[in-house]
């Protein structure tokens, strides 16, 4: 985020340079736009990122009530917008063995990611 903050903020003097010299009556209308188009990226990351760590904590609640009633392979989902987090899904291999110990998960466990079944065009 703070990346993106000092981004938005760059902007902002960008556009209050370009309001103080030139073209004012424009820059007066395009930089509250501007603005108000980052605050509801903004937004939409933080929507984004609870729906992300809702589904993470659900799936880790299932492995585990699977765990304790004894299951070897444990089938879970993707996490929705994979794309906006680093590794969202225990794949195969190495990140695989890392999930298992960040969540103390046992060794032998095997997890499969299912995706989730595409709806019918009927």
């Amino acid at each position: 985020y703070c990346s993106y903050v000092v981004f938005l903020v760059i902007v902002g003097l960008l556009f209050r340079e370009l309001g103080g010299h030139r073209m004012p009556s424009v820059a007066r209308v395009v930089a509250p736009c501007a603005a108000a188009v980052g605050v509801a990226l903004l937004v939409g990351y933080f929507i984004v990122y609870a729906i992300v760590t809702g589904a993470a904590d659900r799936r880790i609640a299932h492995i585990r009530t699977e765990v304790a009633a004894g299951a070897r392979t444990v089938d879970v989902r993707p996490l929705p917008f994979g794309d906006y987090v680093h590794m969202p899904d225990p794949t195969p291999g190495s990140w695989a063995e890392h999930y298992k110990a960040f969540y103390k998960l046992p060794r032998g466990l095997d997890i499969v990611l299912r995706p989730a079944p595409r709806p019918s065009m009927k």
